[in-house]
């Protein structure tokens, strides 16, 4: 699977470019996951490159799994194929090295330096952390034990090679010790608290993103507390991101059931399934959400929440 980049490093916001960067790192830390890596690599590339005719797979929308064909299954143990899961792997772990050395040949010997340390010693903490509690729960069908082992060795092996690599570069910008830096068991664990899915996704994504910034103003801080504007629109995106942290919904837990509700009966979503991705993205109280659909009890924000919707 080739990273979806767009402008990445194209322009001069160090800030900018290096939440890039930790969403591609985050997406090298669920390769541990096989049936993430294969969803990515198979079902975009069924969606966006192969004929139509092509008998891909299938993806399970609930479990966010996608099932292989047996045409892909053959390719991905074809050693002669782009699709064998040690190339796809490889590939993976190679542009992301790549990645990091351009990041940092284009920020280091500024007044970056202290900030790419801690950046590079948070993935190294994020990487061994998540692989160190990774628990293959999981299962592909059609492979074998042999290669499911054989897939999460290589997968370690590349993860070590990685950690190393960081390592490396943030000894190199820490010469003679110039920032004394430990970070903090709180700090850590924000950093390991992220969320990677997709979002609630829309069928009029251009009616969106055209009143993106009216939505914004009205939802935010009343209805989600404060985020980032590229945060909230995130929510509203069927691609996979990471979100730093859990969202956390300002009012009630019977409006917040009832916009998503409504968002659905009125055809503005592209599925009846947003109830499992708001239970996931969001938090009411610092609680988590569980049943969302069980409560079906009035809100007193209905008018105001049909004016927002009405702008999706």
């Amino acid at each position: 699977m080739n990273y979806i980049k767009n402008d990445f490093l194209e322009s001069n916001d160090y800030y900018k470019e290096r939440e890039t960067l930790r969403n591609l790192m985050l997406q090298i830390v669920m390769c541990q996951d096989i049936d993430f890596l294969f969803y990515n690599h198979f079902y975009l590339k069924a969606k966006n490159q192969y004929p139509k005719d092509f008998k891909s797979g299938t993806l399970l929308e609930d479990e966010f799994t996608y099932i292989l064909s047996e045409v892909e299954m053959n390719s991905l143990l074809d050693e002669n194929s782009s699709d064998n899961y040690k190339r796809i792997l490889n590939r993976k772990y190679s542009s992301f090295h790549n990645d990091v050395r351009l990041f940092q040949l284009k920020f280091q010997e500024q007044e970056y330096d202290f900030d790419m340390v801690r950046l590079f010693i948070e993935f190294m903490y994020s990487i061994q952390y998540m692989f160190k509690n990774y628990n293959p729960n999981r299962q592909v069908k059609g492979l074998s034990i042999d290669i499911k082992n054989f897939y999460l060795s290589k997968n370690r092996q590349l993860l070590q090679e990685l950690v190393k690599d960081l390592e490396w570069r943030a000894g190199r910008l820490n010469y003679l010790n110039r920032f004394d830096y430990i970070p903090e068991d709180k700090e850590f664990m924000k950093w390991v608290s992220c969320v990677f899915r997709s979002g609630i996704g829309l069928i009029n994504e251009d009616k969106f993103k055209e009143n993106s910034n009216e939505i914004y103003a009205l939802m935010v801080p009343k209805f989600i507390e404060k985020i980032p504007f590229e945060t909230f629109c995130g929510i509203f995106s069927s691609s996979m991101r990471a979100f730093p942290a859990k969202i956390s919904w300002g009012t009630s837990l019977n409006s917040l059931r009832y916009f998503i509700k409504h968002l659905q009966d009125l055809g503005k979503t592209k599925n009846n399934k947003n109830f499992k991705v708001v239970e996931e993205l969001f938090v009411c109280n610092g609680n988590r959400i569980t049943k969302l659909s069980n409560n079906k009890s009035m809100t007193t924000e209905a008018s105001e929440l049909d004016s927002i919707i009405q702008l999706f």
